[in-house]
């Protein structure tokens, strides 16, 4: 296979070796490629210093551990394996079968001397699911003793007792560190949504970090403060079902006339990132990428393909304009709605010149208007979606054969949640 040569977005080298990059690391569920960073990048930089600042931290390696998400080395981690201590003073490990967590002792010795110094008591505290091992591990002990075990007379007393420890543990969080890997997140999304956004001068300063893998430079790019959980409901809540932890999600947009990138995971961990101070993407041309952890699927759309893919059977309407009209039809009394107008083979409505031209369907002419030619909104569940053509174009109006101005259209259809 032929090695793919390109322009790295992270070290700006230029015909280097390039790397399929999972932009959220595959241990925490990843399934979103990019092939846009270098293989030095991706695997000395990425995956020596970014990227294990968030998978090894302990709150994810607690996540990874409860939906048991397996890392490159087929494994995931096991954060109760070994407590910091216990409430009787013994030392316990414990065992992950299957997601149960059980405990157990590890073997102690204690010996007894007497004022001379030999030996007078020994006593071995171990799991009872290890007493088979017993002998052994006595035999180990009193051979680095320097005593034959063999020559020693002596009574074997066994207790068996119930222990029901509690067992501590002791993690230290820094939520900070992390926040570098969820900046690498945004930084790759935002150059595979945005064309030619590595040339932007804040995309340069990300780069920057990212390269020298530097915490401390996050700065003001970094949103944390911003109540961002509220901007997503507030802004998408209509559209998406944001109730599963098993998501993640990537969400490119345009807030205080910045572009911002917030990045989501399973749905407790959320900042943002100013990726530009002049980039203004609009609200259709958001974009928005879901990771499914547990489909192993991830969806990557713009906020106006996200609402065709949720929106039912598109109902449209017209708006009339009774200024330039000139027939002698009361309009007042004329349904606007599509089933009244001549429409083409797949049922959509076609807009016409002034001459009776044929110009496009509805579908064809909406796509080509420029986004401040439309506004949507969001009501009783239906999105309606205005557009307002920029010239003067008509509908033909089956009952009479006759062109009707229209002032703008409007598409409405039922939503489902994504």
């Amino acid at each position: 296979m032929d090695e793919m040569l390109g322009n790295c977005i992270v070290c700006h080298q230029d015909n280097v070796p390039m790397s399929d990059e999972h932009v959220i690391p595959k241990a925490i569920g990843g399934c979103y490629h990019v092939f846009n960073v270098c293989d030095d990048c991706n695997s000395k930089r990425f995956g020596a210093y970014v990227d294990p600042l968030l998978t090894d931290h302990p709150l994810i390696q607690l996540i990874r551990w409860q939906k048991k998400l397996k890392g490159h080395n087929g494994s995931y981690p096991h954060p109760f394996s070994k407590p910091d201590g216990s409430s009787d003073g013994s030392k316990y490990g414990v065992s992950d079968k299957s997601g149960v967590l059980e405990p157990f002792l590890y073997p102690q010795i204690k010996i007894d001397r007497d004022n001379k110094g030999q030996l007078t008591q020994l006593e071995l505290q171990i799991d009872i699911n290890e007493v088979d091992k017993a002998d052994d591990i006595i035999n180990k002990r009193l051979e680095r003793e320097g005593i034959d075990f063999t020559h020693i007379k002596y009574n074997k007393t066994i207790t068996k007792a119930a222990m029901s420890p509690t067992l501590h543990y002791h993690w230290e969080m820094d939520l900070h560190d992390f926040n570098l890997d969820l900046l690498k997140m945004a930084y790759e999304f935002t150059c595979d949504s945005i064309k030619d956004y590595e040339d932007d001068e804040i995309a340069r300063h990300i780069a920057d970090i990212l390269y020298h893998h530097d915490p401390t430079k996050l700065g003001e790019l970094n949103m944390s403060n911003h109540k961002l959980d509220k901007t997503i409901d507030s802004i998408f809540g209509d559209y998406i079902d944001f109730s599963s932890d098993d998501r993640h999600y990537l969400l490119l947009l345009c807030k205080d006339s910045k572009m911002i990138c917030i990045v989501r995971l399973f749905n407790s961990i959320c900042t943002g990132f100013v990726m530009s101070e002049k980039e203004d993407i609009g609200f259709f041309k958001s974009r928005i990428l879901i990771n499914d952890i547990a489909k192993h699927a991830c969806e990557n759309l713009s906020m106006e393909e996200l609402i065709t893919r949720i929106s039912g059977p598109a109902e449209v309407s017209f708006e009339f304009d009774r200024k330039r009209y000139k027939g002698g039809l009361n309009l007042k009394h004329i349904p606007r709605s599509q089933e009244n107008f001549w429409h083409d083979e797949k049922g959509e409505v076609v807009l016409f010149d002034e001459a009776g031209i044929p110009v496009a369907n509805v579908a064809q002419y909406a796509e080509k208007l420029h986004e401040q030619r439309k506004a949507g909104g969001v009501a009783a569940g239906y999105f309606t979606t205005y557009y307002f053509p920029t010239e003067r174009v008509y509908v033909l109006l089956y009952a009479k054969n006759e062109l009707i101005p229209i002032v703008s259209f409007a598409s409405r259809g039922k939503l489902t949640k994504f």
